[in-house]
C-alpha cells in the first residue's frame, strides 16, 4: 500500500498561521514607538552604540526601536512579508534563524559599526532576505526557487543598502551589511534543514547537479535533519 502521507521537510504550515506571525512581527515595533510617542518613554537609549557596555544592550533591544514614522513605515511591511514568508517555508527552525540573524547581526554592527546610535528592524530585514534567496538558489526544492525568485524582484534593491555609499551616511548601512552577512552564514549552518526535493526522474545532468548540493548539505536528498 502506498504512504500517501508527504514527507516532514514538505509540510508546509497555514499560510494565514504565517501571516499572522508576520503581523505580530510587525506589530511588535509599530506598539513600541506609538507607546513611545503617548508617554515619552525615550526607548532611543536602548539603540545599539557600538563598543560601549551600555550599548551592547542594543544588541537585543535596537530591532524593535525606531527613530522616526518614516523608518518605521519602511520596515513594517519588509518585516511582515520577511517573517511571514520565513516562517511559511522554514516553520521547524524559523525562530532559531530569527534568533541567530538578530543575534550575529548586533554583535557584528556592534564590533565595528561607526560610533552613532543603530536601532531599527532592517538588520532582521537584510538577513531574511538574504536566508531565502541563498537558500533557493541551492536548494533542488521548488517552491525556495520560487521564494529565491520572489525575494530578487521585490528586494533586490537592498544590494544599495549596505555599502558606505554617500547616500547611506544617514542610515545604519553596517547593520544592513551585518544582517545580510548573518543570512548567507544562516544558510551554512541551517544547511541539513533547508527543504529538499527530488524530482520523479533523473538524467546525467541532473544527478551531476544533486551530487555537488548533496556535498553542500551534508546528506543524501531524502535524509532529514538531524
Amino acid at each position: 500500500m502506498q504512504n500517501k502521507t508527504p514527507p516532514p521537510e514538505n509540510v508546509l504550515p497555514s499560510p494565514w498561521k504565517s501571516l499572522l506571525v508576520g503581523f505580530m512581527a510587525a506589530m511588535v515595533p509599530l506598539l513600541l514607538f506609538l507607546a513611545d510617542g503617548i508617554w515619552h518613554l525615550r526607548l532611543y537609549r536602548l539603540a545599539l552604540w557600538p563598543r560601549t557596555q551600555e550599548g551592547i544592550l542594543g544588541v537585543l533591544t535596537a530591532p524593535l526601536i525606531h527613530g522616526t514614522w518614516a523608518h518605521l513605515m519602511s520596515n513594517f511591511s519588509a518585516l511582515f512579508a520577511l517573517t511571514s514568508l520565513g516562517y511559511y517555508h522554514f516553520k521547524p527552525f524559523f525562530f532559531w534563524l530569527l534568533a541567530f540573524i538578530w543575534l550575529a547581526s548586533g554583535l557584528w554592527t556592534w564590533g565595528f559599526a561607526r560610533p552613532s546610535y543603530h536601532l531599527g528592524a532592517s538588520g532582521l530585514i537584510y538577513g531574511l532576505a538574504a536566508f531565502c534567496f541563498v537558500s533557493g538558489i541551492i536548494s533542488r526544492n521548488i517552491r525556495l526557487r520560487a521564494l529565491a525568485l520572489l525575494i530578487a524582484f521585490l528586494y533586490g534593491g537592498f544590494i544599495w543598502g549596505i555599502w558606505p555609499l554617500p547616500f547611506n551616511q544617514e542610515i545604519s548601512w553596517e547593520m544592513h551589511f551585518s544582517g545580510m552577512l548573518s543570512g548567507i552564514l544562516a544558510v551554512w549552518i541551517f544547511r541539513h534543514d533547508i527543504p529538499r526535493q527530488e524530482p520523479a526522474s533523473w538524467d546525467d545532468e541532473e544527478n551531476e547537479e544533486t551530487e555537488e548540493e548533496d556535498a553542500f548539505f551534508g546528506g543524501d536528498p531524502g535524509s532529514l535533519p538531524s
